[in-house]
């Protein structure tokens, strides 16, 4: 007789979700697939890169212009002997090598003490100094010089042949005065002779002076 023939057995249905009828249901099942689909993709998003450094502030340096007084102040404790205590400072131009001034400096009472240079040319310099005392040798720093010349600020004169020359190539006529024994006079004529020698009528652009 022939073998029995067998059954196959049909698998059990897969429960189908549940038809919401409703339409805000609907709604907010499809608001939840929304979310989870976007929840997926971030979690395979590459991370992302860390926010750039913010700038660097630009550097501010002690400025002064062309010709004009770089002081630099010092302030140190008092020695014994503080009017011998040497010291000098050196300016030197990093745009142009063969620039290089090298003053005294001097004490000014308090502890404090002064080197004054007039930079022949803008452009960043590096100052330094050198001293007998341990708190003034070794210092070091830089200064911008800018191109415009403060008000009443004239180039140095030097003597080229028979007459004055301002370093610009300017030729210099020298009117001057004499002002004598400067301490003993009232404060009302050291004010009238201050007024004299400013403003852009005045009748000298040299003065003498004894103390």
């Amino acid at each position: 007789s022939p073998p029995p023939r067998s059954h196959a057995v049909p698998a059990p249905a897969r429960a189908l979700p549940p038809i919401h009828t409703n339409p805000e249901q609907r709604l907010e099942r499809c608001k939840q697939d929304l979310l989870l689909s976007r929840a997926q993709a971030e979690d395979k998003r590459p991370p992302s890169p860390p926010p750039p450094l913010p700038s660097p502030a630009p550097l501010l340096l002690p400025s002064c212009t062309v010709w004009g007084i770089c002081e630099l102040h010092f302030e140190i404790e008092p020695t014994t002997q503080p009017f011998e205590t040497e010291l000098h400072a050196t300016l030197e131009s990093y745009d142009d090598p063969t620039q290089r001034l090298r003053v005294r400096g001097f004490y000014d009472g308090g502890g404090i003490y002064r080197a004054r240079l007039s930079p022949p040319i803008a452009g960043r310099w590096r100052w330094s100094t050198s001293s007998s005392a341990a708190g003034l040798d070794g210092r070091t720093g830089e200064i911008m010089v800018s191109e415009d010349l403060e008000p009443g600020v004239l180039p140095p004169v030097h003597a080229d042949g028979r007459v004055f020359r301002h370093a610009d190539g300017r030729e210099h006529f020298s009117v001057g005065t004499t002002a004598y024994a400067w301490i003993h006079q009232s404060d009302e004529l050291l004010e009238q002779t201050f007024t004299t020698l400013k403003g852009p009528g005045a009748a000298f652009n040299k003065l003498r002076m004894t103390i």
